[in-house]
């Protein structure tokens, strides 16, 4: 499932507690993931990787 942050809009310029609460759990996940990905492009690991997808995330 992919679960995506709130946004404010025209007309709700300011977020809920709750929101923005949800926000800052969806930026920490979010970032794990993101650093992961750096450490691997610095360590070239997907460089010449070349199976399916599914393998690939079973190798990660």
């Amino acid at each position: 499932m992919i679960r995506t942050p709130f946004k404010r809009h025209r007309h709700r310029p300011r977020l809920s507690r709750r929101q923005k609460a949800v926000n800052r759990s969806h930026a920490r996940i979010r970032a794990i993931g993101e650093r992961a990905a750096a450490t691997l492009k610095a360590w070239k690991a997907l460089v010449r990787l070349r199976c399916c997808p599914h393998r690939t995330t079973a190798i990660v």
